[in-house]
């Protein structure tokens, strides 16, 4: 006949079940540091968004009032095409 070790019976000692605790502890603080980490940068996403809305908004009112302005504004149309892009690369850049 042979001898069925603890192993092999499927019987585990308690140092055993110490280790699946660590480990589980381990895995379980792995966890919260990773979710923590997303959290904030979905934080850092969400503000910057909402950033951006505002310079658009920004961006938006002054066409609005550059093309209210009378003819013999400071700006003349021709360069005012060149001055929103500008300013949208401004906006892009900052953001990237």
């Amino acid at each position: 006949m042979a001898d069925k070790s603890p192993k092999d019976s499927g019987m585990t000692s308690a140092g055993d079940g110490d280790g699946v605790q660590d480990l589980t502890a381990v895995v379980q603080n792995l966890l919260g540091q990773m979710q923590d980490k997303f959290q904030t940068m979905s934080d850092q996403i969400v503000g910057r968004i909402d950033e951006m809305g505002s310079r658009i908004d920004e961006l938006e009112k002054n066409l609005g009032d550059l093309l209210a302005q009378p003819e013999n504004s400071p700006i003349p149309h021709p360069l005012l095409f060149v001055y929103l892009i500008m300013q949208y690369f401004v906006i892009l850049s900052t953001h990237l």
